[in-house]
């Protein structure tokens, strides 16, 4: 009698094994992800020789979040906007420069931390 137990326990054991077989493991699943930055977490610094529409911003980011016309910041998860890029040199990679006017009547304080993607 302990034979047939122990036999229908391995049988048990076996069939999960086939099953986990059938799983793919966790770095199959990870490559299916499309390689690249798309985001990337910037300061927000007030200007105001920068139009309402526009923002300044350094080449290098540009190609990192792979924006050619224009960008999408969200601020705190709330408040999200979009402006057409201007590209330059000048400009620290980790900064981008808005309107003074437009950030503070929308409660953005100068150096803020946002999320910057391209479109």
């Amino acid at each position: 009698m302990e034979k047939n137990t122990i036999t229908e326990e391995q049988k048990k054991k076996r069939d999960i094994r086939a099953l986990l077989a059938v799983i793919p493991p966790p770095t199959a699943l990870r490559k299916t992800t499309k390689p690249g930055i798309k985001e990337r977490r910037i300061r927000i610094r007030h200007r105001d020789d920068v139009k309402k529409n526009e923002a300044i911003i350094n080449p290098q980011l540009a190609s990192e979040i792979n924006a050619t016309n224009q960008i999408e910041v969200v601020v705190a998860g709330k408040k999200k906007f979009t402006f057409n890029i201007i590209t330059d040199e000048k400009v620290p990679i980790n900064e981008i420069w808005c309107n003074t006017e437009l950030l503070k009547s929308h409660g953005i304080a100068d150096n803020s931390i946002a999320t910057v993607r391209g479109k």
